[in-house]
Formats: C-alpha cells, sequence, structure tokens
C-alpha cells in the first residue's frame, strides 16, 4: 500500500477497515467484493501527523467532519478514508486506543506493516456503520459482508456477544443481525444474539428504530435518530446526538444528509 510508505517516516502504522480488511481476511480469493475507497485508522495523536504525512506525499483533502478525512492522489484510483475515531463522539464505547491496543501488526496480508483489527472490532465496526448508512437491516446486498464473517467464524459466537455487549453495541447488534439469525443455516449469529445479555428495552428500541429507517420521509435530524436509538441506552444516545451537532462546525464541504454515529 502505497499510503504506508508515506506514513512510515512519521512513525505511523495505520490499521486496516472494513472492505481492504474484509478482502484480505475474510473474503475468498475468488469472491468479487468492491471497494470504493480505503478506510484506514490511526490515533488520534498521530492524526494530524499522519495528514501532514499523505499531504506531503500528494494526497489531497477532499472533504471530511470531526472524526474522519476523505483524501485521494492524482496517481490513485481510491481515495482514502483516514479515521481518528470509529464513530462519532459519545457513541458506543469502542475507542480507538482500545481497538489499536487490540490490534496486532501484519506483514503477509498487504505486502507491508499494517495493522489488522481484532475480528470482534471489526464486525464492531461494520455494525456501526451499517447503521451509520441508515440501511434497511433487511438489505441483503450489504448483509452479504457478516455472512461472510459467519462462514468464516473468527471467533466463537459468544465471544462476540461479550464483546458487542462490553462495546456497547448489543441493541445495534440486534437491529443489524436480526435477519441473519433466522436466515442462517450453521446459526453463528442466532448463536450470538442468544448470548447477549437479557434487555427489556431492546425489542421496542430496535423496532423504532427500524421503523424510522424505512420512512422514506426520514431525512435530516430525524434520519439520523436510528443510529443514536441503537446505544447502549437512551441517555447515551441522546449524549451521541448533542456531541454531534456541536461537532457539526468541523464538517468540511458536508452536504448530504444529517450524519449519523
Amino acid at each position: 500500500m502505497r499510503v504506508t510508505h508515506a506514513l512510515r517516516p512519521a512513525g505511523i502504522t495505520p490499521l486496516v477497515l472494513k472492505g481492504v480488511w474484509l478482502q484480505a481476511c475474510i473474503y475468498e480469493q475468488h469472491e468479487p467484493r468492491v471497494i470504493t475507497d480505503v478506510d484506514l485508522l490511526v490515533s488520534e495523536r498521530e492524526f494530524e501527523r499522519a495528514i501532514s504525512a499523505l499531504t506531503r506525499a500528494g494526497w489531497r483533502r477532499r472533504s471530511g467532519n470531526a472524526y474522519e478525512l476523505s483524501l485521494d492522489h492524482a496517481e490513485l484510483q481510491l481515495p482514502i478514508d483516514l479515521h481518528r475515531r470509529l464513530f462519532t463522539r459519545g457513541a458506543f464505547r469502542l475507542s480507538t486506543d482500545a481497538v489499536l491496543e487490540r490490534s496486532r501488526v501484519d506483514h503477509a496480508a498487504f505486502g507491508v506493516a499494517v495493522r489488522l483489527p481484532d475480528p470482534r472490532d471489526a464486525l464492531a465496526h461494520l455494525i456501526g456503520h451499517f447503521i451509520k448508512s441508515r440501511l434497511r437491516a433487511d438489505d441483503s446486498d450489504r448483509l452479504r459482508d457478516f455472512v461472510a464473517i459467519a462462514r468464516r467464524k473468527p471467533f466463537e459466537a459468544a465471544d462476540g456477544a461479550r464483546h458487542l455487549h462490553a462495546v456497547g453495541m448489543a441493541r445495534a447488534a440486534r437491529y443489524v443481525l436480526h435477519h441473519l439469525a433466522h436466515a442462517e443455516h450453521d446459526g453463528f449469529y442466532r448463536g450470538l444474539l442468544d448470548a447477549l445479555p437479557r434487555d427489556l428495552l431492546a425489542k421496542p428500541f430496535v423496532q423504532l428504530a427500524g421503523a424510522v429507517a424505512s420512512s422514506s420521509s426520514a431525512a435530516g435530524v430525524v434520519g439520523a435518530i436510528p443510529g443514536f436509538l441503537l446505544d447502549r441506552s437512551l441517555m447515551a444516545g441522546a449524549r451521541a446526538l448533542v456531541l454531534r451537532a456541536l461537532d457539526l462546525r468541523h464538517d468540511e464541504r458536508f452536504a448530504g444528509p444529517w450524519p449519523s454515529p
């Protein structure tokens, strides 16, 4: 990866996320998966230094917000989405430092030194991104990534459940994985959801989030609500929503729908 060579003089080893991780570590070689950008995570203290290093190497800022920046390069087809946090401030409990601490440095997957995430963190990020993208819980195209993870089984279902609960994403997992749990044959996600701690409020919140996400009129702040409803508690979601509103002033050339976590 050319970006790693640009970051190496700054002493930064990025962690790969989402599509590039899935393609290298989860999907079989013969399985196609479209990648539209390269998602990378660096620590918050390295974020500005990473941007400077990439800018010196020819990348240009495209757009961004308080927790990620998109950059492109005239000689490269795919832009970079450089993250300093996986979600907006206060959303869930998947801190950058914890994710990096659980990751491992790998030289084989891409032929250069990169960090690979703990698969449980990778699943948590995919769940959060699914919600952030405001996708319906029965979106079969975007659920394909979760099917591939279930087939590979990079961790035990019960271990995945404990992790998702610990990082505040149990309700989000129930929303995203519900249809898979009923459709899959081997029961990986069914076992994961069954292993989550009992939550009497989970079902109404998941149903409400689904109803809002299914509404074609859900736009602006209303369209962003499902993501915050699915946080670990209503108070936590409300706090994250307020922090996201405050952080809107940091968004660069922001012209899309009101952003979710």
